[in-house]
């Protein structure tokens, strides 16, 4: 069973640093078993097309980056510093996926039910996480009582995604060209006179 685990591994491996560095179409199902070093039907014995080990890499990659989220949400951290370590995590994330990324968006054909399925599921538990860390805010009295506590996570979430993915794929720009310290004070203090 532990060989079994093992080959699949490393053909999931394999396929999702293949599909970043070449895209999916570009990317050959001889390549991946050659990555991983196995014949080429060993992989067929996993996965019946490269659709599919897609849809694999893809589910994986959303389920690690909810996991990051909620390994940073459950450290002994302040607010501040918990939501700055999410936009740095999301920022190289994307960096790291880059090419799976664009891949995912660019090519709608590719995702199946199965992944927007485990896109809105991680969507939503990253959603509540984030919930979750606001209402820390609340309790440490940076964030307002008052505040709509839907609204602000919903504006977190689209910080971290719009503005970090634009940045990225559309300006070319580096980590360490963000302040990402100024975006949250951005969101903490409005943008209102």
């Amino acid at each position: 069973m532990e060989v079994k685990t093992s080959k699949k591994s490393a053909i999931i491996n394999a396929a999702s640093s293949m599909f970043q560095q070449k895209g999916y179409h570009e990317t050959k199902m001889n390549e991946i078993a050659q990555k991983a070093g196995i014949g080429k039907g060993t992989v067929y014995e996993y996965f019946s097309s490269k659709q599919e080990l897609f849809e694999e890499v893809c589910i994986i990659k959303l389920n690690e980056l909810y996991l990051s989220i909620e390994e940073i949400a459950n450290k002994k951290i302040s607010f501040k510093s918990k939501v700055i370590e999410i936009f740095k995590h999301k920022f190289k994330n994307m960096n790291v996926q880059k090419g799976l990324a664009e891949s995912f968006f660019a090519q709608g054909d590719l995702i199946s039910v199965r992944i927007k399925k485990a896109f809105f599921e991680n969507m939503y538990k990253t959603y509540m996480k984030i919930i979750y860390i606001i209402q820390e805010g609340i309790d440490e009295r940076i964030i307002k009582e008052d505040i709509n506590i839907e609204m602000m996570a919903s504006y977190i979430i689209g910080v971290s995604n719009q503005y970090l993915g634009m940045k990225l794929f559309y300006l070319d720009v580096k980590e360490e060209d963000i302040n990402f310290e100024k975006m949250l004070d951005s969101l903490l203090e409005g943008f209102g006179n």
